[in-house]
């Protein structure tokens, strides 16, 4: 299996995110990958998965880093 690393999450994401797992009776880890294998199986039924959108943000390159400094 792949290991994934998601960097700058925001913390209230991350809140969020821990609440619906524990709502779920699950961990956090478990909660991701369901969500994943979700969204992945969407996309392959008849290629009409949700469009992942790029929420960039201003003065920061695709890692986060801030530009030209």
């Amino acid at each position: 299996m792949t290991v994934l690393t998601l960097r700058d999450v925001p913390e209230e994401q991350v809140h969020v995110l821990k609440a619906r797992a524990a709502q779920a009776g699950t961990s956090l880890q478990a909660y991701l990958l369901e969500l994943i294998a979700r969204e992945t199986q969407q996309a392959d039924h008849g290629g009409h998965g949700r469009a992942v959108q790029h929420r960039g943000r201003a003065g920061r390159d695709r890692r986060g880093r801030r530009k030209g400094g």
